[in-house]
């Protein structure tokens, strides 16, 4: 029987003494499971935003995907299955965020060639890195992330550590931060951006309307850097419509490059 995602039984085995195979002959790889059932690699196959459509039909969601790894130690890989995502795909949220909450180990997402765009539904936020948890994004547009008023990050909230590659941040919107907002508040923030597209993002009352970079605490760092990164059309209703860089009560450091 396959693991349900948040089974106590996922990652808490050991490899002492184990076959190295499970039941079904499939390779125990990384953490090991208890019992017959190895959780196998990462791979999204459906559209249908759940936390409940995988087990026993055999899809597994984005949001199941990022849940098993939040709860399996270490670092993990979430693709895409390439039958289903061979032409371009969304994947509109029921209502709340994806967060990435694993501090164990990187937590990396490869959108596949034809691309895919995860979608707010402009009900919720769409990404949420917690402190010390780390993510890198690869290939995703991220759209119609909506969040409610003196709220931040519209497609994307960081308070870790986050890598975005290849990635499109449009039409989403924020009190600050209307794609993106990197705040680092327990502990030091950081996120890097290479070859991103930010465009249509609106900061509704505050500031930073495609990113707000901000230190809200004595000794942590905000730290953002851009390389061959697009932003535009982006507006925010105070400071910032592209890029809002506050120290507050730490320290906040923004670096652009082409």
């Amino acid at each position: 029987f396959a693991l349900l995602p948040g089974s106590p039984a996922i990652g808490a085995g050991t490899s002492t003494g184990a076959p190295a195979t499970d039941q079904r002959g499939f390779t125990r790889t990384g953490a090991i499971d208890i019992g017959a059932f190895q959780t196998g690699p990462l791979v999204v196959n459906t559209t249908f935003d759940s936390n409940t459509s995988g087990s026993s039909s055999g899809k597994l969601s984005l949001r199941e995907a990022i849940n098993l790894a939040n709860i399996r130690p270490g670092a993990d890989a979430i693709t895409f299955d390439y039958t289903m995502f061979g032409t371009p795909q969304t994947i509109a949220l029921a209502g709340t965020q994806l967060a990435l909450t694993d501090t164990t180990g990187e937590t990396t997402i490869a959108g596949p060639t034809a691309g895919v765009t995860v979608s707010g539904n402009n009900a919720s936020r769409v990404f949420f890195v917690a402190a010390s948890a780390s993510g890198d994004i690869t290939g995703l547009t991220i759209s119609g992330g909506k969040v409610t008023a003196s709220s931040e990050g519209g497609g994307v909230l960081n308070q870790g550590t986050l890598f975005l590659t290849d990635c499109t941040l449009s039409g989403n919107t924020a009190d600050a931060g209307g794609a993106l907002s990197s705040a680092a508040f327990v502990s030091s923030a950081t996120v890097t951006l290479t070859n991103c597209t930010l465009s249509g993002n609106t900061a509704a009352s505050g500031v930073g309307g495609a990113v707000s970079n901000f230190s809200g605490a004595s000794g942590v760092t905000a730290t953002i850097t851009f390389t061959n990164c697009t932003l535009y059309g982006n507006s925010a209703n105070d400071n910032g419509g592209g890029l809002s860089n506050v120290a507050g009560s730490g320290t906040a450091t923004a670096t652009l490059t082409n």
